[in-house]
């Protein structure tokens, strides 16, 4: 299952994505929370230890990774539009209470960098998404299943 909680700022977005982050966590579902918030509040709202989200960096920060995947550099114009992302979520996210939660960032300004997950669909205004993927607990999906993760 896979839910995207999305609207105008000031809405309950956080909150409303935390609260069914945890209910989820607790009824021992795989639970993956991403934050694609500039403010990336989720973390709190989860309960995530502030030393812990203070280590989180997010992934639209991290231009060698950005680089490395997608070819993308400042002397390269071209890049790949389907870079290999499948161990992002365990590589970089960080777990508490059973949510596993990933900083994805956002692209300050058009053109300006890469951001490896998140790829096309639509944004309310203010261009904040924020995305659960909820996982029955043991059950293994197909990788192909997961590649558009909103």
């Amino acid at each position: 299952m896979k839910i995207a909680v999305t609207g105008k700022g000031g809405v309950g977005k956080t909150t409303v994505s935390a609260v069914l982050a945890r209910l989820y966590a607790e009824e021992g579902k795989k639970v993956f929370a991403v934050d694609v918030d500039p403010d990336a509040n989720l973390g709190l709202a989860l309960g995530f230890p502030e030393k812990v989200l203070e280590r989180m960096v997010p992934i639209s920060k991290m231009r060698r990774l950005v680089e490395e995947r997608t070819g993308a550099d400042k002397s390269n114009t071209y890049y790949k539009v389907n870079p290999k992302v499948d161990d992002i979520p365990e590589t970089y996210g960080k777990e508490y209470n059973g949510v596993r939660l990933l900083l994805l960032g956002t692209v300050e300004t058009g053109f300006s960098g890469l951001h490896p997950l998140q790829r096309g669909g639509d944004r309310s205004r203010s261009g904040r998404r924020v995305a659960l993927r909820i996982q029955q607990g043991g059950h293994r999906r197909n990788p192909a299943d997961q590649k558009d993760v909103r």
